[in-house]
């Protein structure tokens, strides 16, 4: 064989090589925003991700999560009549909310708060902050804390990412000792539902799982295009998956046939929602690039809200607490207490602070965050 014809087989191999190991890469790094190819039940405990064709690097799972900065933040205790900045850790840049609840068995009543760098707790309303460490180092300060909910008997249920493992733990003694309930290797768990003993995982890579805490097994429902950020059940008999993309999906429960939500004409429908809430009433709030839609029926249709007396043509962010709806527009807060109707301005929140999201604590208490 000739030296010129053994030189063109080596270059084509190379280029086959080059063009495989490039591909690979990329398929690491953005595989949390495509579709997964998992078995459609694994046990409890095995590790998902390795051999399964589809891997998330750490930096893709933590970004795809919904978050926002949370080293300073804004404190309300009286239904954002006013609010207060307030400061959850003294760690310079990079802190970020994932999630927001309430230990309301514990006396005082203790908010927790769910970061990219540990768990935060404050029992005196918000005006100092503790980070947790759990006894065997399952949460620390170096754990992603992707979601807190409860679990029955004052018990919680925790959503970890740390070292590339994703895991989901059961905690009795607010978060000093913790059981693993399963766990996944280079995929995050963003959001979780507890349906008695039947726990519903949103996943990183798109998929909706069930877990079947008495027999420790789990099983693939579904996989949507886009990574599950979060579950909303506001008894209305629908069960709702918000999708990274900005899809917000609907189903009759968690086991359901999903459908699309679509909102208004052109871009809008091809789903770039940013917000959504739910009203006691019934009616379904999303923001999106055009401004605030509202729907009556389900979202089987939408209305536009077009009467907010906003200075700029911009919304930054959407929030409803029983059938008053809140609208964050640069640095000023609207406020309807009827359903769109009409608005009042409360000029309350510091210019420099761009709200992007609402918790509702209870009792007046209200943290937003940028």
């Amino acid at each position: 064989m000739s030296d010129k014809l053994i030189f063109t087989l080596m270059l084509g191999i190379s280029v086959i090589g080059a063009y495989i190991g490039i591909s690979g890469v990329s398929s690491a790094l953005g595989a949390s925003f495509d579709v997964g190819d998992l078995a459609p039940s694994l046990s409890s405990g095995a590790s998902i991700g390795a051999g399964s064709g589809f891997l998330a690097s750490a930096a893709s799972v933590i970004g795809g999560a919904s978050s926002h900065e949370a080293s300073h933040f804004l404190i309300s205790f009286d239904s954002l009549k006013n609010v207060h900045q307030a400061t959850i850790s003294a760690q310079e840049g990079g802190l970020r909310i994932y999630d927001v609840d309430v230990a309301t068995h514990t006396a005082p009543e203790t908010i927790i708060i769910s970061t990219n760098k540990g768990l935060y707790y404050s029992n005196n309303t918000g005006l100092t902050w503790h980070i947790v460490t759990s006894a065997k180092g399952e949460i620390n300060e170096n754990s992603v804390i992707l979601r807190v909910i409860p679990a029955e008997n004052n018990a919680y249920i925790v959503s970890v990412f740390q070292n590339g493992i994703g895991s989901v733990y059961y905690t009795q003694d607010m978060f000093k000792t913790m059981k693993r309930l399963v766990y996944f290797t280079d995929e995050g768990v963003y959001d979780m539902a507890l349906y008695g003993n039947t726990l519903y995982l949103g996943m990183s890579n798109g998929q909706l799982i069930q877990y079947d805490r008495t027999k420790e097994t789990f099983t693939v429902v579904r996989t949507f295009p886009s990574p599950v950020v979060r579950f909303y059940d506001n008894g209305d008999g629908f069960f709702y998956a918000f999708l990274k993309s900005g899809t917000l999906m609907q189903a009759v429960g968690p086991m359901g046939d999903f459908g699309k939500i679509k909102v208004g004409g052109g871009w809008f429908s091809s789903g770039t929602i940013r917000n959504v809430g739910f009203a006691s009433s019934g009616d379904m709030y999303v923001l999106g690039k055009d401004g605030v839609y509202k729907s009556e029926n389900y979202g089987v249709t939408f209305d536009l809200i077009d009467n907010i007396p906003l200075l700029k043509k911009q919304i930054d962010a959407l929030a409803v607490l029983g059938n008053t709806v809140y609208v964050i527009s640069d640095g000023r807060m609207y406020v309807s207490s009827d359903s769109g109707k009409s608005w009042k301005l409360q000029d309350n929140i510091p210019l420099d602070f761009i709200v992007n999201q609402f918790y509702f604590l209870g009792g007046g208490r209200v943290i937003l965050s940028e």
